[in-house]
């Protein structure tokens, strides 16, 4: 199994095997397994978290650095997001090699996007760990390489990201979009958007298009967040 991680996620060999297996040890096999198991990759993760962002803020400033540091930490906080690890571990086959207890396999947890966001960070503190800092940040701009090319893409998904993501966490629901245009007293277009979950307004936003108008309004309902009740 470890043969086939390190040569799905192109990395060079791992002489501590013993930290790949914890890097996909879910704790519930920890705790099913404590005469064979040795350790759950909670502590894995709480580096890679760190390594990982190091890792990202270092990429997008050297391709980036004209941009504002406001600019690079949204493109950072996107890159860095639940949604992205989910996605980037699923493309890894990390759903598939994760060790779960009989009940978590029963429950689909391999298909729970926080665990498997928490695998791809446990790998990436192991590559770190192995390799150290310079080959992680060169194997993670392998791993983002079509994000990094398009960082206005990254700067968009920001706010409506955040927002989807924090609705779904809390309520397991996805929040939608109304958008009407107007014209201004000089003629010019201005668009009004309303973030809405089960038909009741959050906030409102707008802007010179259609994308803007809701990443304001995402970005509205994100301030007044602390509102938000389970």
């Amino acid at each position: 199994m470890s043969k086939t991680i390190e040569s799905k996620l192109k990395l060079p060999p791992i002489k501590n095997k013993a930290f790949l297996t914890q890097a996909l040890t879910h704790k519930s096999f920890y705790q099913e397994n404590l005469d064979t198991c040795s350790e759950s990759n909670e502590k894995l993760e709480f580096l890679g978290d760190s390594v990982l962002n190091l890792s990202v803020t270092n990429l997008l400033y050297s391709k980036y650095n004209k941009l504002s540091e406001g600019q690079l930490s949204k493109a950072r906080s996107v890159l860095v997001s639940e949604a992205f690890l989910h996605k980037k571990a699923l493309l890894l086959s990390l759903d598939d090699k994760i060790l779960l207890s009989d009940n978590g396999k029963k429950k689909n947890l391999n298909t729970n996007a926080r665990l498997l966001a928490s695998v791809f960070e446990s790998v990436c503190a192991v590559y770190f760990l192995e390799a150290g800092l310079e080959n992680l940040i060169a194997w993670i701009e392998i791993i983002f390489k079509e994000d990094l090319t398009n960082v206005d893409k990254l700067l968009e998904l920001d706010y409506k990201t955040n927002l989807q993501e924090k609705l779904q966490s809390l309520f397991k629901k996805t929040p939608s979009y109304e958008v009407i245009e107007k014209k201004t007293d000089k003629e010019e277009r201005l668009f009004i958007a309303k973030v809405l979950l089960d038909g009741i307004v959050l906030a409102e936003g707008s802007g010179r298009n259609k994308k803007i108008a809701e990443q304001m309004a995402a970005q509205k309902a994100l301030l007044e967040s602390d509102k938000f009740k389970k």
